[in-house]
Formats: structure tokens, sequence, C-alpha cells
């Protein structure tokens, strides 16, 4: 196995002796979409960016708060918002418990976190036309939008 220094100087490039050198940013980004299914049907890319370490202990502290009193496996919004899925079966207080208890998690981490977003009817009328084949799907552009932003 690896280690997270020998990871990290395949991934970036550069190896150890120029790390304090040269400027390294390892990012990584976790990204989710969402869409309203009213008025103008907005879709959202949104999501988390921070350093690769930093993702590591996120991780390890996420993992605690899932396995925690109540348990569960992942974490869905909508599935919490609902009481349904992960949530079937817990009582307002309880779900509202779960959720703080994993947004504190993030909050302690301190990610970056970015969004964009498009108005589908936007995009269908005024946008959708003018794209090459490849980039038809609001998502494509969301996505350049979040990377070229």
């Amino acid at each position: 196995m690896r280690s997270a220094d020998a990871i990290l100087e395949i991934v970036c490039g550069y190896p150890r002796r120029l790390w304090k050198e040269l400027p390294l940013a390892m990012l990584h980004a976790y990204v989710d979409d969402s869409i309203c299914k009213s008025g103008d049907r907005r879709l959202f890319l949104a999501g988390y960016i921070h350093t690769a370490d930093s993702w590591v202990s996120f991780t390890e502290r996420w993992d605690a708060a899932l396995r925690a009193d109540p348990p569960i496996e992942y974490f869905k919004m909508s599935e919490a918002h609902a009481r349904r899925g992960q949530f079937r079966g817990f009582s307002e207080a309880r779900r509202n418990k779960k959720v703080h208890d994993l947004a504190s998690v993030i909050c302690v981490s301190k990610p970056w976190s970015f969004h964009t977003s498009i108005g589908l009817s936007d995009f269908n009328e005024i946008v959708a036309e003018f794209l090459p084949f490849p980039f038809k799907s609001p998502y494509s552009l969301l996505f350049q939008a979040m990377v070229f932003g």
C-alpha cells in the first residue's frame, strides 16, 4: 500500500522536494444536483471543495455521525425532509437532531461552498439551440460554469 505522500506525489506531478518551492493545491470537490419542480424549474449544482487531506478527516467525522444513534447508512435531504428511506420511523425531533449533527460536521470542516444554477425554461428557450450537441444538456453548461467560473 502506498503512503499518502506517495499518492500526492503521483497525483500532483511534483516530487516532494519541490512541494515547499512550488504552489501546490490538491483540491477535491463533492457536488450534487437539485431541481425545483415549479416556477422556472431551476436546476442547481452545488457542492463543497477542500484540500484532499481535509476530506480524509471529514470522512471519518461524517461516518461517525452517520453511525451515531440512530444510525443511518447515507444522507439524502429529500429523505430527511419527507421522513422516508433512511429516516423512515424518525420523529420530527429525532430527524432534526440527526440533520443538525451531520450539518455540524460540515461546519467544523469549513469547506468552501459553491453553486451554480439555471432555469430550465431559460435554458431551453434561450441557450439550448445555440449549443453544439455535446453541450445540449443544462448539466454540461452548469459544470463548465463551476469549473471555469
